[in-house]
């Protein structure tokens, strides 16, 4: 489904007082599964507060593509309130792969101590899908900490080699870049290959 299909004319016929609540309302109601995307991709792109519970709410939904939006509008909306909603949606073994990955970016974007922490322990788990752990490096080097610095650092001497690879793709793309100006850059060493 087009997201340039599902706003057009619907978004720009709301009016502006009160849309946030109509929008919030269509999440609530019986609305069929076309007009709750409709509302989740605006709520996403409204850059409005009052949107992350609503977002949060949908993120847990028995249907799985009304919890890619809400995952995708909590992305765009980047609130630490959101960190919990991500993290389930991020653990959740049978949760779609892309709504995986894009909680994984959401919490990267966040960058609070605790979106990070749930980003390193899946990174960590080597009983995680592989997939999983790359899009946890991936998600780390946008926090551009000392402590992700080390985790990501640890990644080089994984066991798996795609893991490996994207370890040091994030150190040397994402985690140099922004350490250069903090002082915190470590060496990128390939120890423990």
């Amino acid at each position: 489904m087009g997201e340039e299909r599902l706003k057009g004319k619907w978004f720009d016929d709301m009016p502006r007082t009160e849309w946030i609540y109509r929008l919030i309302e269509r999440l609530r109601g019986q609305e069929k599964e076309e007009s709750r995307i409709r509302a989740l991709i605006t709520l996403g792109e409204s850059s409005d507060p009052r949107a992350v519970k609503s977002l949060i709410k949908c993120s847990y939904d028995e249907n799985a593509v009304v919890r890619r939006y809400a995952t995708e509008g909590l992305f765009r909306l980047r609130s630490v309130c959101g960190v919990e909603a991500l993290s389930q949606r991020l653990k959740d073994e049978n949760e779609d792969r892309k709504t995986r990955k894009r909680a994984a970016e959401a919490l990267g974007e966040i960058r609070s101590h605790s979106a990070q922490e749930v980003l390193i322990v899946r990174l960590e788990d080597r009983g995680e899908d592989p997939t999983i752990r790359i899009f946890a490096a991936e998600a780390l080097a946008r926090a551009g900490t000392k402590r992700t610095c080390q985790v990501l650092q640890g990644c080089l001497g994984d066991e798996n080699p795609s893991v490996r690879k994207a370890a040091e793709e994030a150190l040397r793309t994402g985690i140099s870049k922004k350490m250069g100006k903090n002082g915190y850059i470590l060496p990128l060493t390939t120890a423990g290959k």
